[in-house]
């Protein structure tokens, strides 16, 4: 699932206002970001800086599914 994707997601859901506003500031926080290398360029969390889909990002997603 892409980024977008997943806050759309988030989105869809009928979350009680706070939590639902948590979520979704967590998945903006852990965005996906290219980082250019001399070797490749690697897409990684922008947060954490873990490949993407992070630790963080991959346990949402399989909460939500």
């Amino acid at each position: 699932m892409t980024h977008d994707e997943l806050l759309a997601e988030i989105d869809s859901y009928a979350f009680v206002f706070k939590p639902k506003t948590a979520l979704r500031a967590v998945v903006e926080l852990h965005k996906p970001t290219v980082f250019i290398n001399p070797i490749d360029n690697e897409i990684r969390c922008d947060d954490c800086l873990y490949e993407y889909p992070c630790p963080t990002i991959q346990a949402i997603e399989e909460q939500i599914k």
